[in-house]
């Protein structure tokens, strides 16, 4: 007989167990799972904000990298520009100043060359007054005479 078997009543005891611990358990279990099941889908959602959000956020990224682009061209622009009259500038201050130092140049060369003149004719003027003076020593008649004219234009001289 085998409801007489300790194994039968071990199996009907392990039945009963199970059963009682299965019905407790599926309210915890179901609850968990409900739990879960509840986090996934406020994840999916939260998810799907954020992409949604993100795909704004992407759009106002891409309209900042427009307006940055643009602020940059401008700035290069204008980098170009006072780059420009800077140099401008530059060749105007440098054609002024080789304006200046040609005429101080040419201005210098003037008063040189006059100076140098003035030198020649001062030894050519010596030199013939030496010559003239030799040369009416040599020629000892008249020479009083000649020696008086000389004198009075060289006063004049």
């Amino acid at each position: 007989m085998l409801y007489l078997e300790p194994t039968f009543w071990l199996l009907i005891s392990f039945l009963i167990f199970f059963i009682a611990i299965f019905k407790f358990a599926k309210n915890f279990i179901n609850a968990k799972i409900t739990s879960y099941k509840n986090q996934v889908s406020q994840s999916i959602e939260d998810i799907s904000s954020k992409r949604h959000n993100s795909g704004n956020e992407v759009s106002k990224l891409k309209q900042e990298i427009k307006s940055v682009k643009e602020v940059c061209q401008k700035i290069v622009n204008s980098s170009i520009s006072e780059a420009e009259q800077i140099e401008s500038r530059g060749r105007s201050e440098i054609e002024s100043y080789l304006k200046f130092k040609e005429k101080y140049t040419n201005e210098r060369i003037e008063i040189f060359s006059t100076q140098k003149i003035r030198s020649i004719k001062s030894l050519v003027l010596n030199q013939s007054l030496i010559l003239v003076n030799k040369y009416l020593e040599q020629n000892a008649t008249n020479n009083k005479i000649h020696k008086e004219e000389v004198v009075k234009i060289l006063k004049k001289i």
